[in-house]
């Protein structure tokens, strides 16, 4: 177990970059983990076919969290039962985040 067995994180612009590097960190941390896009969908899925595929939970989910006016996200896949973030994330719902369930 990591230190971040059961615990959620949210990771922006998770599909290149910095951003890709430490989504997969905090999955090797045992992490569940929201790899967030606004247009790089293949990216994504790639980070999250990279950690999965390593015994990580993840999921790719669309949503530009620089417009608060988004309230719900769209998701590869849907469904984390730890009950998501703690405070509001603007573009993000709850009950797509349980994904990672």
């Amino acid at each position: 177990m990591g230190k971040l067995t059961d615990k959620v994180a949210v990771v922006t612009g998770a599909s290149k970059g910095i951003g890709a590097g430490i989504a997969k960190g905090l999955a090797a941390e045992g992490a569940s983990v929201a790899v967030n896009y606004v247009s790089s969908k293949g990216d994504a899925d790639r980070v999250v076919s990279e950690i999965t595929n390593k015994g990580g939970r993840a999921v790719a989910v669309q949503a530009d969290v620089s417009k608060a006016s988004e309230e719900t996200l769209n998701s590869s896949s849907r469904n984390p039962s730890n009950g998501g973030p703690s405070r509001p994330i603007p573009g993000l719902s709850r009950p797509a985040l349980h994904t990672l369930a």
